[in-house]
């Protein structure tokens, strides 16, 4: 704050740059760090003494400077935490305006508190009795505050904030605010306090509301994240399911052919006479050409398309024809020709394939 003048209604700017550094370190804390750490613990407090300096000469300033100091304490957090982990930038934005919603809120409770002790309590206005209550007050809030960080810290390393998500931290953060610093810019509005402690209470009440909110949207936010981890390991796993079903109908297709081809093999051993499913093939060189040519018995009619047999007698028509189809490919890559032909009974296929 930075309209104090000597009187204890208002809170010293000190304080609250103590309240700051502490926010902005306990989130340096708890983040990745950037290394080597040591070394950037010294521009952390680097930047925590400037700031101290900093609102303690501008403590004074006209109402009209008010929101341009606000604005470089807030850049000076950004940069402590910013200067110390490595986050993101957008989180890095999202952990300033939170650090500094809760330096206001405990700035603001520890003031009221110890005003409350020296009007009310009789409590002498001594240096180390402002100091208890520093150590005190701080130490509860910032001890509170860690044990709810810490449950999020796990979270934290998952979170991600985009463009967003900003929008509404910065409204909350500008709103509460503007409520609890209001009585003492604007003493005639619905939101106002016109006595001492009615302004402590606002300002302190308000805060503690906008930090409560920020905590309720990152838990939002980080519902919304696992969510969707869930949507996108069940795809997965439908994914995998569908892969397996597939993979299962092919190995049942697989073992249906083999067992098809067993018998036809076993069937061929046992020996056929002329009448039956016969087959022959001849395999020998004629003029520089390998020749191939099989023969087999079949019953019914073939018909041919484009030199090739249309249809299959066979009852499964879906697994079938790809055979001749392959070696009509075969022989057309090698310069050969095939040739297909039915008659009397006998299906007859001859290859011819140039040789070297």
């Amino acid at each position: 704050m930075y309209r104090s003048n000597g009187d204890l209604t208002n809170t010293p700017g000190i304080y609250y740059a103590l309240a700051y550094g502490l926010s902005a370190f306990l989130y340096v804390w708890l983040n990745r760090h950037k290394e080597p750490f040591r070394r950037r613990l010294f521009v952390f407090f680097g930047l925590w003494a400037f700031m101290g300096v900093f609102m303690t000469l501008t403590n004074l300033v006209p109402q009209a400077w008010f929101i341009s100091c606000m604005l470089v304490d807030v850049g000076l957090i950004f940069l402590m935490i910013f200067s110390s982990c490595s986050i993101p930038i957008l989180n890095t934005v999202y952990f300033t305006a939170q650090a500094f919603i809760m330096g206001e809120f405990a700035a603001s409770l520890e003031w009221q508190l110890f005003y409350y002790g020296l009007t009310e309590l009789g409590i002498p206005l001594r240096l180390w009795t402002n100091l208890l209550f520093l150590v005190v007050c701080h130490g509860s809030v910032f001890g509170i505050l860690y044990k709810l960080e810490r449950r999020f810290q796990e979270s934290n390393e998952s979170l991600v904030i985009t463009k967003r998500h900003l929008l509404p931290v910065f409204s909350v953060t500008v709103i509460a605010f503007a409520l609890s610093n209001i009585s003492y810019v604007l003493k005639n509005t619905p939101f106002s306090g016109q006595l001492t402690e009615e302004i402590f209470t606002i300002h302190t009440l308000t805060d503690l509301g906008g930090l409560a909110i920020l905590f309720s949207y990152r838990m939002v936010i980080q519902e919304a994240l696992r969510q969707k981890e869930i949507d996108s390991l069940q795809h997965v796993v439908e994914q995998q399911y569908e892969n397996y079903r597939v993979t299962e109908e092919s190995i049942d297709l697989v073992n249906r052919k083999y067992h098809d081809l067993k018998h036809q093999i076993t069937y061929l051993k046992s020996g056929v006479s002329d009448g039956e499913r016969l087959v022959s093939v001849s395999i020998g060189q004629h003029k520089g050409f390998l020749r191939i040519r099989v023969e087999n018995r079949y019953e019914g009619e073939i018909r041919f398309r484009n030199g090739l047999p249309a249809e299959t007698s066979k009852e499964d028509k879906n697994f079938h024809g790809y055979g001749i189809k392959s070696m009509k490919m075969i022989t057309d890559r090698h310069g050969g020709s095939m040739q297909t032909d039915a008659g009397d009974g006998w299906f007859r296929l001859s290859v011819l394939i140039p040789t070297p």
